[in-house]
């Protein structure tokens, strides 16, 4: 959850392992489908993928979809933590 508000795309994210404070794309990933120069499609397992602070090590391929596990939680204290999360992104967007 706290990929929330995380702007861009789900590809774009496994790509360059986006995340915001306690959490990044790597976390939840479970398998990534990629397409390659030579035009092949490639299902690649997270655990094979070289995860990096804000990169992924996917060089010369494009995403195109990807498998992510995310964990059951209570609704209403997701939408407090979420709500609150989304206030101090917007007011650091402010301060700049």
């Amino acid at each position: 959850h706290h990929l929330v508000g995380v702007r861009g795309t789900v590809g774009g994210g496994v790509y360059m392992n986006a995340g915001a404070p306690g959490q990044e794309f790597s976390q939840v990933v479970r398998q990534v489908d990629v397409v390659t120069a030579a035009g092949d499609v490639e299902r690649r397992p997270a655990a094979r993928i070289p995860w990096r602070y804000r990169a992924s090590g996917l060089a010369d391929v494009v995403v195109v979809g990807a498998v992510l596990e995310l964990e059951p939680d209570d609704p209403g204290r997701l939408r407090h933590e979420l709500d609150d999360l989304l206030r101090g992104r917007k007011a650091s967007l402010l301060a700049y």
